[in-house]
């Protein structure tokens, strides 16, 4: 058996015992308890710093959809661009005026196929490639008709070649005429949804 010393029995003993069992109360209940409390003091100080900060970005919700909206308004408007609802019907747009160019300065249009748009920053790059015949002395004239067309054009790539030219007597010959094939592109606004 084990025996308990005499000074744990009397008064000093029970006292001992007592603040023995006091200090582990504190170490293992009080403490846990006041850093839990702590802890979920900090953890509701941050929640209520979020919920500020969400607060107020939901109350500048509508200055920031008017500022959106008149950004649209500026970027749809930049000059230079393709004024069209999809990038199908730019690409449609493309054609035709591509197609006017080419026969205000002689030529003959005599293929576009349009190509697969694509989307830069923001907007919609629509491409057409086109075969086409023009007199060699409109060619300039063509060029320089593309390079100042509202909205503007892009030549990508370009292939001009001059057909053979027949030697003999006749000096009064028909004026050489040009086979071009070009890849033109536009850029149309193509605003998010």
């Amino acid at each position: 058996m084990i025996e308990i010393p005499a000074m744990l029995l009397g008064r000093k003993g029970a006292l001992t015992v007592i603040a023995l069992a006091g200090a582990a109360f504190v170490l293992l209940v009080a403490v846990p308890v006041f850093a839990a409390f702590d802890a979920q003091r900090e953890e509701s100080a941050e929640a209520l710093r979020e919920f500020k900060t969400l607060r107020m970005e939901v109350a500048s919700e509508p200055a920031m959809r008017r500022a959106l909206a008149t950004v649209r308004i500026q970027a749809s408007a930049v000059p230079g661009l393709m004024r069209s609802a999809t990038a199908a019907l730019a690409g449609a747009q493309l054609q035709t005026e591509i197609k006017q160019l080419v026969e205000a300065n002689a030529g003959d249009l005599r293929s576009a196929q349009a190509l697969s748009p694509n989307r830069e920053n923001g907007f919609d790059r629509v491409s057409i490639q086109c075969d086409l015949t023009v007199p060699v002395t409109h060619l300039k004239d063509l060029l320089y008709a593309v390079e100042v067309h509202a909205p503007y054009f892009f030549i990508d790539h370009a292939e001009i070649s001059a057909p053979m030219m027949a030697q003999g007597d006749n000096t009064k010959a028909a004026e050489p005429v040009l086979e071009v094939r070009w890849t033109i592109h536009a850029y149309r606004w193509a605003a998010p949804a």
